[in-house]
């Protein structure tokens, strides 16, 4: 299989509703696709680092510069693309682990497109479906977070889903989030409150 070509493409995804954290609040995800083109298909993989470098190092504008200049550059040094050749290429270059997975992740898919081959059978699934959770912001009352809460829990129960265990977190004063096993009065009533349907 020979590469012919990788593009990266932006997207400004706009939010179901704005998403606040310790970090600030969102109303768009900044997202940088990769494609990469083989004689024999093409294939899709999306970077997940953020516009900007709060929650980890990584950010948008970064991945796509280390992909501009090092990643994809790089792909002219394999003789016989696969996905394993191009992970041990890309590990001349330190860090970037969300830029490099978005490269290896659309050459994949573009491999396993090519042979006919589903991602879940290439992992080894054996179940088709997995359990998938949702990440809710800071609140500004503990009604708006039940009503936010309450509303995934119905259209998860509508879809079938069973409920998933809560994750505690809390914010300090200062703002910044500390996730705790022992959640405070506030998350307590909150999660028991009569509002709350499990």
């Amino acid at each position: 299989m020979k590469i012919e070509g990788v593009e990266l493409r932006r997207a400004a995804m706009p939010l179901k509703a704005p998403f606040r954290t310790s970090f600030g609040t969102e109303t768009t995800k900044d997202v940088l696709f990769v494609k990469v083109v083989t004689s024999e298909s093409e294939g899709w993989g999306e970077c997940v680092a953020m516009s900007e470098p709060r929650y980890c190092s990584e950010y948008t504008d970064g991945a796509a510069e280390v992909l501009r200049k090092f990643l994809i550059p790089s792909l002219g040094e394999l003789t016989d693309p696969d996905v394993h050749a191009l992970s041990a290429t890309m590990e001349q270059f330190a860090g970037h682990p969300m830029a490099k997975a978005a490269l290896e992740t659309a050459f994949l898919d573009a491999e396993l497109r090519a042979a006919g081959t589903s991602m879940s059978s290439y992992l080894g699934a054996v179940v088709d479906r997995v359990p998938a959770g949702v990440s809710v912001g800071i609140k500004n009352s503990i009604d708006e977070l039940l009503e936010e809460v309450g509303g995934f829990l119905e259209a998860a129960a509508a879809l079938g889903f069973e409920p998933l265990p809560l994750l505690y977190a809390e914010a300090t004063p200062g703002g910044v989030q500390e996730v705790s096993p022992r959640p405070s009065d506030w998350n307590v009533r909150s999660v028991h409150d009569p509002r709350v349907r499990s």
